[in-house]
């Protein structure tokens, strides 16, 4: 005659079989669940800083806060900006767009390259309330192309980054 298993071994085994899944699924649900909560917090605190960064060109200075000259394929740049918000901002890049005859053609970083003497960093940031000139020496341009926009991309929040027609 065949006896079936006592239930109490068999109980044990169905617990051992249950810990053994949880041995295994469990670092990586609790590796899982840290990410998510790490990634989340990142995103927070990014949002936080994008909705303390703002400026605008100063319109007072060149035309629509921009001053430039292009000859033959070199040129000079100055943009001037002011911090209008809470947040210390700094690596900028400008970018350009021109109409050429073939259509607007953009220039930025490394054809617009703004000089290290007057760009702004982490230990020398653009403060709330202060204004500077991004100066930039432009390569690759043409004289003969009309300058239609000027964008300055900052490297605190890319996001927030504002432009001004010319």
């Amino acid at each position: 005659m065949m006896k079936g298993m006592s239930e109490m071994i068999a109980a044990v085994i169905v617990i051992l079989i249950g810990l053994g899944m949880a041995a295994i699924v469990g670092p990586w649900a609790i590796n899982l669940a840290t990410e998510s909560s790490d990634n989340s917090g990142q995103a927070m605190n990014q949002n936080i800083i994008c909705q303390q960064t703002g400026y605008t060109f100063d319109s007072d200075y060149g035309v629509s806060g921009v001053d430039w000259n292009i000859t033959g394929t070199l040129g000079i740049m100055t943009v001037k900006i002011t911090n209008t918000k809470m947040q210390n901002i700094y690596n900028f890049t400008i970018e350009a767009t021109f109409l050429t005859p073939g259509g607007q053609r953009i220039l930025t970083d490394p054809d617009i390259m703004i000089t290290p003497i007057s760009q702004k960093t982490v230990t020398n940031p653009l403060k709330p309330g202060q204004s500077t000139i991004l100066d930039a020496d432009i390569t690759n341009a043409n004289e003969t192309w009309t300058l239609m926009r000027v964008k300055v991309i900052n490297g605190v929040c890319p996001s927030i980054s504002p432009y001004t027609d010319i």
